[in-house]
């Protein structure tokens, strides 16, 4: 891990291989420009998404197209967001909004949009990418609940601003993260916004950094690092996880 607290994410434009490879070994998040020059992310919004994909099936056990998810997404009905207790256990495959991908595998069809960038090749940024489309009907409700991941990933976005709740390794137990999961660990704090300091009283002294991450922007969230995503307007992220 980092040897001196992070206290705030560091932003940079088009970082070389050296600089991410020594982020992933220091296990240091930041947040980078000029990297998606390839995905015309300026191009893209939620009708031409439609447009050009909205046939493709989300690969995901969620029912649906992405035109579905467009539609659900754009018709900013309040009846579509989930009512569930403000710090209910979640697990990996969960939300709190119900008109969200939860990172649904993306459509091989839009593979070739949405290429991984060559530096992020060069760092052994391979996984399957995911999507994360949608919305929630409140700005205190999370999209994705308070959660870490075991490998180190790269949240790219594409249209909207997404905006994380960030919170160091050292902090599990101040956020009372399970003690058993798989590839991603949940927390009894779902929600930051809203939490049962009565149920969780350690919660109080946790610190978060806040994070904003725009269009074109890719944010890297080290291995261990808990997080989570609120999206109070139409977003789409595709997230990319390291072998290593």
């Amino acid at each position: 891990m980092a040897e001196q607290p992070v206290l705030s994410i560091q932003s940079v434009y088009r970082p070389e291989k050296s600089f991410i490879l020594q982020s992933k070994r220091e296990f240091t998040p930041f947040v980078a420009a000029g990297l998606l020059s390839t995905w015309k992310v300026f191009s893209w919004t939620p009708d031409a998404l439609k447009t050009k994909f909205g046939h493709c099936k989300i690969a995901s056990y969620i029912p649906g197209t992405i035109g579905d998810f467009v539609t659900a997404m754009m018709s900013r009905d309040p009846a579509r967001t989930a009512d569930e207790p403000r710090n209910s256990n979640w697990n990996a495959y969960g939300s709190s909004a119900g008109s969200y991908t939860s990172g649904a595998g993306l459509p091989g069809s839009l593979w070739k949009e949405f290429p991984v960038p060559p530096v992020l090749k060069e760092v052994n940024a391979s996984g399957f990418p995911q999507l994360w489309m949608g919305w929630c009907n409140s700005p205190q409700r999370p999209v994705t609940p308070m959660h870490c991941d075991t490998s180190h990933g790269f949240l790219c976005q594409v249209f909207g601003k997404k905006r994380l709740l960030l919170y160091s390794p050292d902090q599990d137990e101040l956020l009372y993260a399970d003690r058993a999961y798989n590839y991603a660990r949940p927390c009894r704090v779902a929600n930051p916004l809203e939490p049962d300091c009565e149920t969780y009283p350690l919660f109080k002294h946790a610190q978060s950094i806040e994070v904003v991450v725009n269009p074109g922007e890719v944010f890297f969230i080290p291995a261990g690092w808990f997080h989570c995503a609120f999206a109070p307007d139409p977003v789409m992220s595709i997230s990319i996880t390291c072998a290593d």
